[in-house]
């Protein structure tokens, strides 16, 4: 892989970061469509609501499923895997797009 490469590659990650930050804080349409499916952030002062036994487990995964899409990090890292698998199709693809993840950081450092 030669520099070109590397470079593109970087600029790609990066901009998968910004866009990770821009779907998870502020863009509108998205926050709609959170809102509209339940996956836009709980408010902590809301009753518990009761659930049986069997739907536990589903309650559980819809949580975690809500604070995926509502983490720029999490977003981030799986935007960054879909972009390094179409580079790397080996295990690679996993160790660079943990490099989105510094990206987001660096992304929120300089703008909040």
């Amino acid at each position: 892989m030669d520099t070109i490469q590397i470079i593109e590659m970087l600029m790609l990650l990066c901009g998968a970061a910004i866009l990770a930050c821009w779907l998870a804080y502020s863009s509108t349409i998205i926050q709609d469509l959170k809102a509209l499916v339940g996956l836009s952030p709980v408010d902590e002062d809301a009753p518990k609501k009761k659930w049986k036994w069997f739907a536990k487990p589903f309650v559980w995964l819809w949580n975690e499923l809500r604070e995926l899409v509502n983490c720029p990090f999490c977003m981030s890292f799986w935007m960054g895997l879909f972009v390094a698998l179409h580079y790397y199709q080996d295990w690679k693809a996993i160790l660079v797009a943990a490099l989105t993840v510094l990206f987001v950081d660096l992304y929120r450092k300089l703008t909040l």
